[in-house]
């Protein structure tokens, strides 16, 4: 009796560990599965990440900020503007100071020159001339070279104007 009990009890001992090493396997192959699974609630995780607002919102907001924009964007287009005509002036000053003296440059070498320069003898006027002559090429060039900045500078400010002008604020 005791074999078939034995031979019985064994017959169920290693199906038992074939239960438990298939048990195991499939808690191995579970732990494989879900061991990911605290990641993948975060990345599934539904966050809000932006908020719709509807179109009248919008255009209020707009219009709001517009109106509290508006005039200081004119004060400043009156700035730029007295900046500008400022700049004009100045500019057409410079041009008429430029032309009355390339002008006076032109007479100067018609002129006697005798009651200029003092003279002692030929080596001093030819020596004077040609450093006086080099002093007004040197002025000469300043001025155009301000004339020239000043004129960029003048476009400049009309690009801005231009632009600033291109992109009216909403009226309300």
């Amino acid at each position: 009796m005791d074999n078939p009990v034995s031979h019985s009890l064994s017959g169920c001992v290693s199906s038992l560990t074939a239960s438990v090493q298939t048990m195991a396997v499939a808690l191995d192959t579970l732990h494989q599965g879900i061991c990911d699974f605290p990641r993948l609630a975060s990345v599934l995780a539904c966050n809000r990440h932006f908020e719709l607002v509807a179109k009248s919102d919008i255009f209020a907001a707009q219009h709001a900020i517009a109106a509290e924009v508006a005039p200081q964007v004119h004060e400043l287009l009156k700035r730029a503007e007295a900046a500008l005509a400022k700049l004009e002036r100045r500019k057409n000053a410079l041009q008429s100071k430029a032309d009355l003296q390339s002008v006076r440059l032109q007479q100067k070498p018609h002129k006697s020159r005798p009651s200029t320069t003092p003279t002692t003898g030929p080596e001093s006027s030819s020596s004077a001339n040609p450093d006086k002559l080099k002093a007004l090429k040197m002025k000469k060039d300043r001025l155009a070279y301000s004339l020239h900045r000043l004129t960029l500078e003048a476009d400049q400010k009309h690009r801005k104007l231009r632009m600033s002008t291109a992109f009216p604020a909403v009226r309300s």
